[in-house]
C-alpha cells in the first residue's frame, strides 16, 4: 500500500487485533475472544484493502461512480452476512439484541469503508501534488537552460562582430580581445550551467565584458563600475549582469557624446543584493527599437522563475536615461 510500509501494516493489524481480544475476553473465553477477534480483523481487513486497492482508484477516481457505489453495496451485504453468522456463534457477546448487532455492524463496516475512502483520495491527492511539483520544477529548469542558451549566443554574436572589425582593421587590441573574449568563454562554459554562482565571477565576467566592448573606441569610454559589500561566498544567478550592462551599451549615446556615460553600482547588504545600471541615451536608438529588447524581457523570465515574488526590478525610461534597478535576495 502506498503511503505506508509492510511493517507499518502489519502492526497496525496486530494492534487492532490485540486491542479487540482485550476487549470482548471478559465476555467470552480467551479461545473465543481470540476467533471471533480474528475474524473481525479479516473482515475490516478485506473491508479497507478492497476499498483502497480496488474499489477507489479503479472506480471512484476514474469517476465510475454507479460501479463503485455497486461494488461497496455488495461488499458490505457480504461482510454483513459473515458478521451476523460470526455473532451467532457467541451468544453471550454484550450486544445481545438483533437490532444492536445490525446497527453495530453497518456502522463499523461503513466507518472502515470511510477512512478507507478518504485515507486513499488523500494519499492520491499528495502523490498527485508531489509528481505536478516535480514536473513544474523540470519544466522551471528546461526553461531556464533554454532562456540562457538565448543570452549566450546572443551576446557572442556581438563580441565576434567587435573582434572581426578590429582583424579587418589590423589593430594591435585584437590580441587583447581574444584573451577577453577566451575569459568570457570560459565563464559560460564552466560557470554558467550552475544555478547560482559567486558574484564576484559575475562581476569579473562583466568587467571582461566592458573591456571588450571598450576595445573599438579609441578613446576609453566613460563607463564605471563601483561595488559596495561584495564578499566570497555571495551568490547570483549567472549571465544577470551581461546582459545589463549589454542593454547599456546597446541604447547608450557614449558613442559619441563626451557627457554620455554608464553608471553600474553593486551592493550587497546583510539581506539583499541591489544592482543598479544607468546610462544616457540615444533617442534614435530608443525610438528605432523596442528598448530593452530581448536582454530586459529574458533577465526579467529568469528572475520570475528563479525567484518568483522575491525580486524588484524597477525600469526608467526618461528623454536622457534610461536605468535598471534590480533587488534580489541575498543567497
Amino acid at each position: 500500500m502506498k503511503g505506508f510500509s509492510i511493517v507499518q501494516q502489519v502492526g497496525f493489524w496486530f494492534f487492532l487485533l490485540f486491542s479487540m481480544i482485550l476487549i470482548t475476553q471478559s465476555a467470552l473465553t480467551w479461545a473465543g475472544a481470540l476467533e471471533r477477534s480474528l475474524v473481525m480483523a479479516v473482515c475490516y481487513a478485506v473491508n479497507f484493502y478492497l476499498c483502497f486497492l480496488l474499489f477507489t482508484p479503479y472506480f471512484f477516481e476514474r469517476q465510475r461512480y454507479a460501479e463503485f457505489v455497486a461494488y461497496m453495496l455488495l461488499m458490505q451485504f457480504v461482510l454483513l452476512i459473515v458478521r451476523f453468522h460470526l455473532d451467532a456463534r457467541f451468544p453471550h457477546h454484550l450486544v445481545d439484541t438483533r437490532g444492536k448487532k445490525f446497527f453495530v455492524i453497518i456502522f463499523t463496516n461503513i466507518t472502515v469503508s470511510s477512512f478507507s475512502v478518504m485515507l486513499r483520495l488523500s494519499l492520491s491527492r499528495l502523490d498527485y501534488e508531489r509528481k505536478y511539483a516535480e514536473k513544474e520544477k523540470e519544466q522551471v529548469s528546461t526553461e531556464l537552460l533554454l532562456l540562457k542558451s538565448q543570452i549566450q549566443p546572443h551576446f557572442l554574436f556581438n563580441t565576434l562582430n567587435n573582434l572581426y572589425t578590429l582583424i579587418l582593421q589590423k589593430s594591435d587590441k585584437a590580441a587583447d580581445a581574444l584573451m577577453r573574449l577566451s575569459d568570457l568563454l570560459r565563464y559560460l562554459l564552466y560557470e554558467c550551467d550552475a544555478p547560482r554562482v559567486q558574484l564576484r565571477k559575475e562581476i569579473d565576467a562583466m568587467r571582461s565584458f566592458i573591456a571588450l566592448y571598450q576595445l573599438k573606441y579609441e578613446y576609453p569610454a566613460n563607463v564605471h563600475v563601483a561595488e559596495t559589500g561584495v564578499t566570497e561566498g555571495v551568490l547570483i544567478e549567472p549571465m544577470l549582469l551581461i546582459p545589463l550592462i549589454e542593454n547599456a551599451f546597446k541604447y547608450s549615446d557614449i558613442d559619441y557624446n563626451p557627457v554620455g556615460y554608464i553608471r553600474v553600482e553593486v551592493e550587497v547588504t546583510a539581506g539583499s543584493l541591489r544592482i543598479s545600471i544607468r546610462n544616457t541615451t540615444d533617442t534614435v536608438k530608443v525610438h528605432a527599437n523596442e528598448v530593452g529588447g530581448i536582454g530586459l524581457r529574458n533577465v526579467r523570465r529568469r528572475l520570475d522563475l528563479s525567484y518568483g515574488k522575491e525580486y524588484n526590478m524597477e525600469v526608467t525610461d526618461l528623454d536622457n536615461f534610461f536605468s535598471v534597478h534590480l533587488t534580489i535576495p541575498k543567497r
